[in-house]
C-alpha cells in the first residue's frame, strides 16, 4: 500500500507554542500576585507578632517592678528594720545590713540603685552608683505625693539633670504602724542597661526593623527610647501631632495595628502599633517599605526565571518534536526517491535492452518516447520519430482505402 508523507507546516506549531506559553505566562502572573500577596501578609504578620510580643514582655517587665516596689511595701521585716534604723539614729550596723539588702536587690532585679531617703528628699542609706547624695527634683515631687497618698508611684522616663541621665524611679512609701510615712524607698533602673538593648533588638535579619516606644507629651510626641539610625534621641526627639504621616503620631491619636507612613528620618515605612498595658507609652514595631520591596523584586525575578525557564523547556519540546518528526518525514521520502530511482533504472535498462520494439505516445498520439528495437523495426532514428504523431511509422500504401 502507497503510504503519503505530509511535511507540518510550522504555523500550527507556532500558534501551539504561543498559546502554551501564553497560558504558562498568565497563570505563572496570578501565581507571582498571590505570593506576593502572601509575602506582603506574611510581613504584616511579622510586625505584629514582634510588637505584641515585645508589648507582652515590657508589661510583664512593668507588673514585675510593680510587685518589686509592693513587696518592700507589705514586707514587715523590711519596714522594721527602715524604722528601727531611722529610731536608732542611722545606726551603721543596721545601714549596713540594709544597704547589703538592697544591693542584693539591685543585682537580681537590675536596678541601677535602690537606697531610702526621708519624705523632704534627704538620703539616707542604701545603693548609690554615683556616690552622691543629691535628690534631683523630679525624684523629689514623686517622693511627696508617696508621702501624702501612701501609695506607690512611679516616674516614667525623665532626663536626671543632676546626674546627666535618664532614669526610672518606683517610689515606695515606708508605712508604720500608726499609719505614718516613716521614708521613701527609691527604686531606679537605667533604660540603658535593659530597656533601651531590649528594643533595640530585631529576631530577625534585617537592614531597616526597629522598635521604638513613645509617649504622648501634650501636643506632641516624644520617642523615649535610642533609636537605630539616630543615636541618643531618648527623650530628645519629638514631633507635633500635627505630623499625621508618622506612626508614632498615629498611634497616640489612637490609629493601632499596621499603618503605613514615614518615620522620624522621612523615610516611607510599614509599621504596627499599640499601646503598652498600665502604662501611657506605646510600642512602634516599623520596617523601611523598601526592605519589603525589595525581597518582593527578588521574589519577582525568581518567578520571571522559573517562568523564562518553562517558557524555554516548552518552545525547545515542540522544537525538538517538530524536528524528529520532520526528519522522520524526510527519511521516509529519501527512502521512497531511492526506491523510485532505482526502479527507474531498471526501467531503462528494460526498456534499451529489450529486443521488442516499444514505444510511449501521449493523449494526442505524438510518440514522446521510443526504444532502440522499436527504431531498428521502423528503420527510423529516434529523432525522428519523437514527437511525431503515430501515423509516421505506416507506410502510405498500407493506408485503408476510402469509400
Amino acid at each position: 500500500m502507497q503510504q503519503t508523507h505530509r511535511l507540518m507546516s510550522k504555523k500550527p506549531l507556532i500558534l501551539l507554542g504561543l498559546g502554551l506559553s501564553l497560558g504558562i505566562f498568565i497563570i505563572s502572573l496570578l501565581i507571582l500576585r498571590s505570593d506576593v500577596r502572601e509575602h506582603k501578609q506574611e510581613k504584616y504578620n511579622q510586625l505584629e507578632t514582634i510588637a505584641q510580643l515585645k508589648i507582652d514582655q515590657l508589661s510583664s517587665w512593668v507588673n514585675e517592678r510593680l510587685a518589686d516596689a509592693r513587696f518592700h511595701k507589705d514586707s514587715p521585716f523590711f519596714i522594721q528594720e527602715v524604722i528601727k534604723f531611722i529610731e536608732s539614729g542611722q545606726d551603721p550596723k543596721l545601714a549596713k545590713i540594709i544597704t547589703r539588702r538592697l544591693e542584693i536587690v539591685c543585682t537580681e532585679y537590675q536596678y541601677q540603685d535602690a537606697f531610702l531617703t526621708t519624705l523632704d528628699g534627704r538620703f539616707l542609706v542604701g545603693k548609690n552608683r554615683h556616690g552622691d547624695k543629691l535628690i534631683d527634683t523630679q525624684t523629689l515631687l514623686f517622693i511627696r505625693q508617696a508621702g501624702q497618698d501612701r501609695q506607690i508611684h512611679y516616674s516614667d522616663f525623665y532626663f536626671c539633670p543632676e546626674h546627666h541621665r535618664i532614669h526610672i524611679d518606683f517610689i515606695v512609701p515606708i508605712i508604720d504602724d500608726q499609719k505614718q510615712v516613716r521614708a521613701a524607698l527609691i527604686l531606679r533602673i537605667d533604660p540603658e542597661e535593659y530597656l533601651f538593648p531590649y528594643l533595640q533588638k530585631w529576631p530577625l535579619p534585617t537592614k531597616s526593623g526597629e522598635t521604638i516606644l513613645v509617649r504622648r507629651d501634650g501636643d506632641s510626641v516624644v520617642y523615649l527610647n535610642n533609636l537605630r539610625f539616630q543615636p541618643n534621641s531618648a527623650l530628645k526627639l519629638r514631633f507635633p501631632l500635627t505630623a499625621t504621616e508618622i506612626p508614632a503620631v498615629q498611634v497616640v491619636l489612637g490609629k493601632v495595628g499596621i499603618s503605613e507612613g514615614k518615620d522620624y528620618r522621612d523615610v516611607p515605612v510599614i509599621a504596627y502599633s499599640d499601646a503598652v498595658p498600665n502604662t501611657n507609652w506605646y510600642l512602634i514595631a516599623k520596617i523601611d517599605k523598601a526592605e519589603i520591596l525589595a525581597e518582593v523584586i527578588k521574589q519577582i525575578r525568581l518567578t520571571l526565571l522559573v517562568i523564562f525557564l518553562l517558557l524555554v523547556m516548552v518552545i525547545s519540546s515542540l522544537v525538538l518534536f517538530f524536528n524528529i518528526r520532520q526528519r522522520g518525514i524526510y527519511e521516509a521520502l529519501y527512502q521512497e526517491a531511492i526506491r523510485v530511482q532505482q526502479m527507474e533504472e531498471q526501467f531503462r535498462i528494460i526498456w534499451e535492452t529489450s529486443r521488442d520494439g516499444m514505444r510511449l505516445c501521449d493523449g494526442e498520439g505524438k510518440i514522446i518516447r521510443v526504444n532502440p528495437a522499436f527504431c531498428e523495426l521502423v528503420r527510423l532514428k529516434a529523432e525522428e520519430l519523437i514527437g511525431k504523431p503515430i501515423t509516421v511509422i505506416y507506410d502510405p500504401a498500407d493506408a485503408p482505402p476510402e469509400s
